[in-house]
């Protein structure tokens, strides 16, 4: 049963990560789009709301990744192996992370100055 539970975790994890930066390509090209077009009061507001409602997206996407991580971390550090594998994969997670962490905290600055 664990086992099917970090394989949910794992593919959870991954989905809201593709989520969150599909969101911040939404807000992206939708700014792009206001920028170069003249839009009425309505089509405005609309398009606001649905600024709103993706930025807010991509930040619950943010925090379930953030907490789905920190299940995965959960589940492999329960393991206890010790070959040079291990230690190369933990290596690369690490570097991983740092540069995910730069472009969450970058995206979703921009992200909220595009909404």
């Amino acid at each position: 049963m664990k086992k099917y539970l970090a394989l949910i975790n794992d593919f959870a994890h991954d989905f809201f990560t593709a989520l969150w930066l599909a969101s911040l390509f939404v807000l992206f090209l939708v700014n792009q789009e206001i920028d170069s077009a003249v839009v009425d009061i309505t089509a405005s507001r609309i398009i606001s709301t649905l600024l709103h409602n993706f930025f807010w997206l991509q930040t619950w996407s943010m925090v379930l990744i953030i907490l789905t991580g920190i299940g995965r971390y959960l589940h492999v550090k329960g393991q206890n192996t010790k070959d040079s594998y291990d230690q190369q994969r933990k290596t690369l997670l690490i570097a991983k992370h740092v540069v995910l962490g730069v472009l969450f905290v970058g995206g979703s600055v921009l992200g909220f100055l595009w909404r």
